[in-house]
This record gives structure tokens, sequence and C-alpha cells, in this order.
């Protein structure tokens, strides 16, 4: 088996749990939906739905400030609610809102930034909202941990 099969049928494999997850969140009845698939897949599923529903996991949606990554997140939130699956908090990564410039290029994306940032905010006055600023370097681990503080 070379390396490529492989790893084609694993995207396969999750692209079939993505759906049945999906299908999943969106049925009224989701353990019937899961149940009556054919796929190994859905056990997997049927295993990692009540998981989710549960106290021990919290869901944080990350997005960015921007048209289509806010309204896919929305529509995710609204996927989540639909299966019980409540959402913790919610990140907005690599915002220019909150960085200091004199650029006008700059200043002008964070400007646009602006609604969307409003909209999350309005929409969850109960909710966590944490805005992380636009970073040159990647940030993981204790770094992370120390800007969601």
């Amino acid at each position: 088996m070379t390396p490529s099969s492989s790893s084609t049928r694993r995207r396969r494999g999750m692209r079939c749990c993505s759906s049945i997850l999906r299908r999943a969140i969106t049925a009224k009845s989701s353990a019937a939906s899961m149940a009556t698939s054919p796929h190994p897949s859905a056990r997997c599923c049927r295993a990692l739905l009540p998981r989710l529903r549960s106290d021990e996991t919290a869901v944080l949606i990350l997005t960015l400030a921007e048209t289509t990554p806010v309204a896919e997140s929305l529509r995710l939130e609204q996927d989540l609610s639909r299966a019980g699956v409540p959402v913790a908090a919610w990140i907005i990564n690599r915002s220019f809102a909150r960085i200091a410039t004199e650029s006008p290029l700059i200043a002008a994306k964070a400007a646009t930034e602006l609604p969307w940032i409003q909209q999350v905010a309005e929409r969850h006055p109960t909710l966590p909202i944490v805005l992380l600023p636009w970073l040159p370097e990647q940030v993981a681990g204790a770094a992370l941990a120390k800007l969601l503080a």
C-alpha cells in the first residue's frame, strides 16, 4: 500500500465521520440517524456526541473578525445548539482592532473588523469573548494560555 492511498483512505474516513456527525447534529433524532448508518465511523460518532454534550467538554469557537469566518462560526454554533452542545466562549483571533498603529492601512483593516466583533459581542452578551491581537508568530502552549487569561 502506498502512503498516498493510505492518506486518501484516512481523509475519506474523516469526511465520512464528519458527514455522519453533521447529520447527527442537524437531525431531529440524532440517535436514530446514526443508528441507521451502515458506516463503521457511526460508532465513533455515537460515542462522541454524548461526550460533546457533557460537562467535561467545553466548546470554544475560534474565528476571525471577517465576513465569512463569522458567518460560518455562527452557523456552527446553531448546529451545536440544535445538538445540545453548548458553546463556552468565543475567541476572535488575529485581530488588528487591538493594535495601536499609525499605519493607515492597518487602521483601515482594524475598522473593518469592528462590526464583526460587535456582532459577536451583541449575540453573546453572557459568553466570554476573547480578542486576540494579530501577532507575527504562532502562539501555542503557555503563551496562548497567558493571552487567554
